[in-house]
């Protein structure tokens, strides 16, 4: 865009600070180029230098077509310094920033004063002042007028680097045609809110923790048992693959809450239901009737949640599910997309590698490389053809006679469709093999690649006439249905559930730990380490180990429970974390492997941690998989409890759909936030505590109704009162307060030089204080949302919160009892939580 280019420019060419510029240079260097090059104010509409009688000059007149004054702007030269409040304008261009806060500056306020002037004389309702660098925006009629809150541009940057924001609130057809400008400074007349950043001031944020002390033996086999699985293992397949979900006949424990089923979206369009085993006879089936009579050949699609294990599914039909005697008639494609590392945009390279990926799978005499075989078995007609028509023109076994011939070959290997056909025809008819293509983790890539994907499945399953299995999420459908995709072509859909993730795990834990029974494993994890001064090294604490993990599955304790809320029906993610956690330094080995006969068991501050923060000391929402439910998506305008609030409103109707446009009237008639709500609206879907009728991950347009998920529901039941949660996320907040924020990120510095003085005691208060300082900040901002919305208790979150994390003090009360510490932080055991 041209205007963005002009404010590029103009930013690079500037000698910013140079005091000998005087105002005709600021206008005609900087703010002409502003308000005509960037903005597109037309110079018809603008008037400079007018004389306002006994006022002055007002420098620049801002008109509408009407030829009314809009705004009057101020300019000075650009060596005059306009100071601005440092700690509200820190990290950004830009600020809302109270007049009489502005007022404090002489050179801002005469300047003011002078526009001031110039409006009343003409009327005018909006001035600004400029020296070029810092633009400042106001109202001029009110009563209340240096309460009100000016639009602040603390840097030209702002022009560039947010250009959009800019334009569409200063432009010439914006601010006349929209009243842009207007709307802005009336929707903050009383808004003072400006937010500090918490983290940007703790030094260490970024700092990482060491693994412990078992990852270095066993953080192989936790990737191998827990990650995807290895087709060729097949007795790990056969023991660890769980076959279908069985649900509890209760309401009161989780599996029951995560019923995985197609959406009332898929089932309307016709798609069907499957438990797995099901599926995969209906599949097998489906692959044996086309093998011995050729039927069936269409497309199938098979759709899931992200990480419902659709490819290990898929992996299980083709390796263990399929009867062996129709196995040896088949020539199965599997085309893994996870493999490819497909560039964004890089379609004819996707497309290329997998029809040469097709042609390497269906050649299984190797043709292609074979030229006596290109010329006299895959196009014996057309070469007969073309060497009658060259031995007319070079003598044959001449060299020019070979490289036509040639030539002629690798024409034919560049034509990809005809080369497979005649593979193809070749397979069936020498070797009577049926082909099988299976198009896999589509869904790991942009919508754009995913419809790419289907398009190339259907030229490779119309070209060599196959039975064709893509797997795909089943917001696709929704996008595919919308634009059409699907339609041109013959399919059958299924939907497949999730398996019940305490099955998943139990299984491998099971294996694990039967596998730890044979001294041959065990020493193969410590061969290449020296365990001599190793005592917790054993075979029987490694079991010991994986134990406590089993136990908490078992009972379904605060592991499961968090783990299989966050993750939800993504058994791959679910994996992901666990494989974290399992190794992260803040499980105490020790603690965990101590007990005698008993078996540990974990407590939700011991799950929390490294979940949420496996590696790091401090939370950083944009690295980890739990959101900060109370972080403000909207800075100048926005709620730390808004998300907490529309969770609130879901789970009142908890297991139905409701109208988001219902509830988003029902919000903006009780708090007029539009872009704080949409904000927050965009988090819970991203993160999956609220679903989509559409089943899309972020928002979008044609939403129509939405859902609370059980992550949903349990955020807001139980792990945003852990003192854990708390404790951890208020350090990545931005919030109102400046003493507040202060407090937080200097205990945060304190608090980390006692972790690296394992002063256990000393930092367990430290934490507490910070985590008090956090929640007395939170009660104070709800109780003024409260006053100035006039907000019934519906819309109140604070009360129940402090009641139960009160309690939660309690148990880490009794956690810390049963620890060992050093002595001279014993003595402060009890005053921690007298003070509490």
């Amino acid at each position: 865009m041209e205007q963005h280019e002009n404010a590029i420019n103009l930013i690079a060419s500037m000698d910013i600070g140079d005091p000998s510029l005087n105002e005709a240079t600021t206008r005609s260097r900087i703010i002409d180029t502003v308000l005509y090059d960037i903005l597109s104010w037309p110079k018809n509409a603008v008037v400079a230098e007018e004389h306002i009688n006994k006022q002055g000059y007002a420098d620049y007149i801002l008109k509408n077509q009407n030829d009314e004054t809009v705004l009057i702007i101020e300019a000075k030269k650009e060596g005059v310094s306009f100071e601005l409040p440092q700690n509200l304008i820190k990290d950004k261009n830009f600020s809302f920033v109270k007049i009489k806060t502005l007022l404090t500056d002489k050179s801002i306020e005469s300047t003011i004063d002078q526009v001031r002037q110039y409006c009343f004389k003409t009327g005018t309702e909006y001035g600004a002042i400029t020296n070029g660098h810092v633009w400042i925006f106001f109202k001029i009629f009110d009563s209340n007028w240096e309460n009100l809150n000016g639009f602040v541009i603390n840097n030209l940057k702002y022009f560039s680097e947010d250009f959009t924001e800019a334009y569409n609130l200063l432009s010439y057809n914006q601010v006349i045609k929209k009243r842009s400008l207007q709307q802005k400074l009336q929707q903050n007349l009383n808004k003072a809110k400006h937010s500090y950043s918490i983290k940007n001031n703790i030094t260490s944020f970024s700092v990482q923790v060491d693994l412990n002390e078992y990852a270095q033996y066993i953080s192989k086999p936790v990737k191998y048992y827990f990650g995807d699985f290895d087709e060729d293992d097949k007795d790990f397949l056969e023991h660890c693959y769980v076959d279908e979900r069985l649900y509890e006949n209760t309401k009161k424990t989780l599996t029951s809450l995560l019923v995985d089923s197609a959406s009332p979206y898929l089932e309307n369009s016709g798609v069907i239901n499957y438990e797995r085993q099901k599926l995969s006879r209906k599949l097998s089936k489906k692959i044996t009737n086309f093998v011995d009579y050729s039927d069936n050949k269409h497309i199938v699609v098979i759709y899931g949640d992200r990480g419902c294990g659709k490819s290990t599914f898929i992996k299980k039909l083709i390796h263990s599910d399929i009867p062996s005697n129709v196995q040896d008639k088949l020539r199965i494609i599997y085309i893994d997309l996870l493999k490819y590392a497909a560039i964004e945009g890089e379609y004819t390279e996707l497309k290329n590698r997998i029809w040469r990926s097709v042609l390497d799978k269906i050649d299984i005499d190797d043709l292609q490389t074979d030229y006596y075989a290109i010329q006299n078995i895959l196009f014996k007609d057309e070469f007969t053809k073309y060497k009658e028509q060259i031995k007319s023109l070079y003598q044959e076994g001449s060299d020019i006679y070979g490289s036509k011939i040639e030539e002629k070959i690798k024409t034919f290997l560049k034509d990809y469709e005809k080369l497979a056909q005649r593979l193809a025809k070749y397979l069936r008819d020498e070797k009577k093999h049926e082909i099988v293509f299976i198009l896999d983790n589509t869904d790991q890539y942009s919508s754009e690649i995913q419809d790419f994907c289907f398009q190339v499945l259907a030229e490779v399953h119309s070209t060599i006439n196959c039975l064709s299995i893509i797997t795909i999420r089943e917001e696709r459908f929704f996008r595919s249905k919308k634009l059409g995709v699907l339609d041109a072509y013959e399919t059958t859909q299924y939907h497949i559930s999730s398996p019940q993730a305490d099955k998943v795990f139990l299984q491998r834990l099971n294996y694990l730990i039967n596998s730890l029974e044979e001294d041959d494993f065990f020493n193969k994890l410590i061969e290449n380490h020296d365990i001599s001064n190793k005592p917790l090294v054993t075979k029987d604490n490694f079991k010991k180990y994986f134990s406590v993990f089993k136990k908490d599955f078992e009972k379904r304790g605060n592991l499961y429970n968090f783990l299989v809320s966050c993750a939800q029906k993504d058994m791959r993610m679910a994996l992901d974390l666990f494989r974290e956690l399992v190794v992260s330094g803040y499980m105490n080995i020790y603690e965990m492997i101590s007990t005698d006969r008993n078996i540990f068991t974990l407590q939700i501050h011991q799950v929390l941690k490294p979940l949420m923060i496996p590696q790091k000391y401090f939370y950083d929402e944009k690295s980890s998989s739990i959101p900060n439910i109370f972080q403000l998506r909207h800075l100048e305008d926005g709620s730390h409890f808004t998300a907490i609030r529309i969770l609130m409103y879901l789970n009142k109707n908890y297991g139905n759909y409701i109208s988001l446009a219902v509830m988003k009237t029902e919000f903006l008639t009780k708090m007029n936030l539009e872009d704080d709500f949409m904000k927050n609206l965009s988090m819970l879907i991203k993160y999956k505590l609220i679903e989509a009728n559409i089943k899309v991950d972020e928002y979008d347009p044609a939403i129509e109704e939405i859902i609370i998920t059980p992550y949903g529901k349990y955020f807001i039941e139980k792990l945003i009162h852990f003192f854990t949660y708390l404790d951890l996320i208020c350090t990545d907040c931005n919030i109102y307060d400046e003493k507040s924020a202060n407090f937080i990120s200097l205990s945060a510095n304190k608090e980390y030089e006692l972790f690296t003085n394992k002063k256990r005691l000393t930092r367990l208060k430290l934490r507490i204080e910070k985590t008090n300082e956090f929640i007395k900040y939170l009660i104070k901002e709800e109780k003024g949302e409260k006053e100035q919305y006039s907000l019934k208790d519906d819309f109140i979150v604070m009360n129940y919160i402090s009641e139960y994390y009160q309690k939660d003090i309690k148990n880490v009360q009794n956690s810390a009892s049963r620890q060992t510490y050093e002595s001279d932080e014993m003595k402060i055991l009890d005053d921690i939580f007298d003070e509490v």
